[in-house]
């Protein structure tokens, strides 16, 4: 409704140059968070204090909250980013907010962040309601992120978090891996092995098969050098898994351990895998004599030789 006098009125001239001081704030704020640190919370506080909407986005539907979860920073001071969430759910920020690929917080926060007080911005997250199994474009959760990316040895806490939040632990890339094969491709630490316990006491389907035909056994004899590793794949073998998975090349398991592994206890790990029926060929003798370095190599050629079966060429 028009105002009753000519001079109360407000005129398209002023509107214009108000809408354009609001769009210059947001982009301020835009840029703030988007940089290469974490802002002052007092910078922030300056430009809302001057009118700027809180959950302004651009073009690529990132929002101040999204561009600081974003952030790949491995920095000492861990409660930088925790503050400015809090300061920001004061300010009444939508945690929920999606970018134009489907992400939220969660998806950007698990993974891009890599201070072990990841679960603690989680959980405040899921205090306010973020929606924890939502899906990306791709498809993927928060649970596929993390498994990707973070590498601290809390992450099975994070894990069990999620569970409890009812996360989607089967959910596949378009490449057909789960959280399981990120797990054992990438994740070093000992405690590997309590993370697939509690993947598998919630229902992963261990026998997943990538679009390439690899499994979770695959990925772990290619990629862990720990110890344990005779361990986690005796839990693996005792839940189903299939030790004959192979890639399309024709490499299994035993392959990948042949070329890979470099710690005494391989024989212990041979035999394991003899004993459940693994295919043996003189491939993997190759392997093992070009690449171990140990005293028991000679013993370790003469036992896969007693249980060659074919030989596939590679």
């Amino acid at each position: 409704m028009l105002a009753d006098q000519p001079e109360q009125r407000i005129t398209s001239s002023v509107v214009t140059q108000e809408l354009a001081q609001q769009a210059e704030l947001q982009n301020k704020l835009i840029g703030l968070c988007m940089g290469e640190t974490y802002p002052k919370v007092d910078s922030i506080k300056n430009l809302i204090e001057k009118g700027v909407d809180v959950n302004c986005d651009d073009e690529n539907g990132m929002t101040p909250l999204l561009y600081l979860v974003e952030k790949t920073l491995n920095i000492d001071d861990k409660s930088s980013l925790l503050e400015l969430l809090e300061f920001l759910i004061e300010k009444g920020i939508d945690v929920n907010s999606k970018n134009n690929s489907g992400d939220n917080a969660l998806h950007l926060l698990c993974g891009n962040y890599k201070n072990d007080n990841l679960i603690d911005i989680i959980r405040r997250l899921i205090e306010k309601r973020i929606d924890v199994n939502c899906k990306d474009k791709e498809g993927l959760n928060a649970l596929y992120y993390v498994c990707d990316h973070y590498k601290n040895k809390n992450l099975i806490d994070i894990i069990r978090l999620l569970i409890e939040k009812r996360i989607d632990v089967n959910c596949k890339d378009k490449d057909g891996r789960n959280a399981l094969h990120l797990l054992c491709r990438y994740y070093q630490n000992d405690n590997l092995i309590d993370i697939i316990r509690l993947f598998i006491k919630n229902g992963i389907d261990v026998n997943c098969k990538t679009n390439s035909a690899e499994n979770a056994l695959y990925s772990l004899c290619w990629n862990f050098q720990n110890d344990n590793l005779i361990d986690i794949i005796r839990l693996l073998i005792d839940n189903g898994i299939d030790v004959n998975c192979k890639d399309k090349d024709g490499r299994n398991a035993l392959h990948l351990l042949c070329r890979y592994y470099q710690n005494d206890n391989l024989i212990d790990i041979i035999r394991l895998f003899i004993k459940n029926g693994i295919d043996v060929d003189y491939n993997a003798i190759s392997l093992l004599c070009t690449n171990y370095q140990k005293e028991n190599c000679l013993q370790i050629a003469v036992l896969l030789n007693q249980h060659v079966s074919r030989c596939i060429i590679m």
